[in-house]
């Protein structure tokens, strides 16, 4: 999940020095400044470190799956009936 927003926050980034140079001049990042950069390349990272630690998003999938397979269950009891 980290990876993805670091390979789509970098993207973003690009087109933005690209339409900072097209527009402003060379030399030119309007828009674009140190913590831009920062959080493009740190963010993600940090999500990876702790979905890797904290096991938050299994723990709702699980729950989400439990969920589902109950009220499969139930649907199917309320058909056999």
């Amino acid at each position: 999940m980290g990876s993805t927003k670091v390979a789509f926050d970098s993207t973003m980034v690009t087109i933005a020095v690209i339409l900072s140079t097209l527009y402003g001049g060379l030399g030119t990042l309007t828009g674009l400044g140190v913590g831009t950069l920062v959080s493009a390349m740190l963010v993600g990272r940090f999500v990876n470190f702790f979905n890797r630690r904290v096991f938050l998003i299994e723990r709702l999938a699980r729950l989400s799956l439990d969920d589902e397979t109950k009220a499969a269950g139930a649907l199917s009891k309320e058909i056999q009936s």
